[in-house]
C-alpha cells in the first residue's frame, strides 16, 4: 500500500512523462486540423499547460520546504542530499539546472504564453535538457555494488489511480477555464454539454 504523500510526490513525475507525449500530440493536432478542432487543439493545450504549470509551483515549493526542514533540523544526513544534490562540483551547474528546471516554467503565469505552440515546444525543449543535465551530472556518482538499491516500478493499481487523477484534474481544469471564459477559443465539447 503507498501512502498519500508517496502519491504526492509520484503524481508530477508521472504527469511529466505524460504532458510530453501529449504537447507533442497537441502540437501535431493544432498544425492538421481546421478550424473548430483547431480551436480545441488550443484549448488543451492550454489547459495541459496550466496544470503543468501549477504542478511546478507545487514541485517548486515542496523542493524549497524540504530545503527547509533539512537546514532547520540540521540532520547532517539530510542536509549531505540537499548539499550533494545542489552541485557539490560546481554551485554554478546547481543554479543553471534550477533555474531550467524549477524557473523556467513560470512563463506560464502568462496567459498568451500557454497557448503558444513555439513557447510551449521551446520550453519543453529547454525543460527536457535541464533533466538530461541532471542526468549527466550525476552519472559520475559511485558504482559500488553495496551501494545499489532495486528499483520497482509502479503496480497496475497505482497506475490506474494516477491516470483516473490526471485524467479528472485535467478534465476539472478545462471546465474551470471554460466557466471563467478563459480559453482561447470557444470550446465545441463543454458547450454542447452546459
Amino acid at each position: 500500500m503507498i501512502s498519500l504523500e508517496a502519491y504526492w510526490y509520484i503524481f508530477p513525475a508521472f504527469f511529466y512523462k505524460i504532458y510530453t507525449g501529449s504537447v507533442i500530440l497537441l502540437i501535431v493536432l493544432t498544425l492538421l486540423f481546421q478550424d473548430k478542432k483547431k480551436g480545441e487543439s488550443y484549448n488543451f493545450l492550454y489547459v495541459f499547460n496550466t496544470v503543468f504549470l501549477w504542478l511546478s509551483v507545487t514541485d517548486f515549493l515542496i523542493y524549497l520546504g524540504d530545503l527547509f526542514i533539512a537546514w532547520y533540523g540540521q540532520n547532517s544526513y539530510e542536509w549531505y542530499s540537499f548539499y550533494d544534490q545542489s552541485g557539490s562540483l560546481s554551485p554554478r551547474s546547481f543554479i543553471i539546472r534550477f533555474v531550467i528546471i524549477n524557473i523556467t516554467p513560470f512563463i506560464f503565469f502568462l496567459g498568451k504564453a500557454r497557448a503558444n505552440r513555439v513557447i510551449t515546444m521551446i520550453l519543453l525543449i529547454i525543460g527536457h535538457s535541464g533533466y538530461l543535465y541532471l542526468l549527466l551530472q550525476n552519472l559520475f556518482r559511485d558504482y559500488l555494488p553495496s551501494s545499489w538499491s532495486t528499483y520497482t516500478e509502479e503496480s497496475i493499481s497505482q497506475r490506474i489511480v494516477l491516470w483516473f487523477c490526471l485524467v479528472l484534474l485535467v478534465m476539472f481544469t478545462y471546465w474551470i477555464a471554460h466557466k471563467r471564459k478563459k480559453l482561447p477559443y470557444s470550446s465545441i465539447i463543454l458547450k454542447n454539454c452546459v
